[in-house]
């Protein structure tokens, strides 16, 4: 996938938070890996080469970080860009060392030197 449209909280590409991981698999087909992302993982991680897909301790989708693509919330691009950029979408993101996150929204930028590398949607209550 190369354009992910998101909607906060609810769904990414039509992917809907909450579905189970055979779901997700059935949608996106099989992933390259499957490894724990940290030692405090609570389940592996679905690796797609661009994107990563999280899932909770019930193998139920809770979150993607993209890396490649654009990525447009609420019809507005955020990714590819700047840290400015995000900054200014919504007064939520608190700016952090290395990016920005919102907790309103669920969603965490990593943006080192302010270009933005990647972008982590979550559901509900996932921040």
């Amino acid at each position: 996938m190369t354009e992910w449209n998101v909607n906060p909280k609810d769904n990414v590409n039509g992917l809907k938070f909450g579905m189970d991981r055979e779901s997700v698999r059935e949608r996106l087909g099989a992933p390259a890996k499957e490894f724990k992302k940290s030692k405090y993982s609570k389940n592996t991680t679905d690796d797609y080469g661009g994107f990563h897909v999280f899932y909770d301790a019930e193998n139920n989708f809770e979150a993607v970080e993209i890396f490649e693509g654009t990525v447009s919330v609420e019809g507005t691009v955020l990714f590819p860009g700047t840290l400015q950029n995000i900054l200014d979408y919504d007064e939520s993101f608190e700016k952090e060392d290395d990016g920005c996150t919102s907790v309103k929204l669920e969603i965490g930028v990593y943006a080192p030197d302010n270009c933005v590398e990647s972008i982590l949607i979550g559901c509900e209550g996932y921040y």
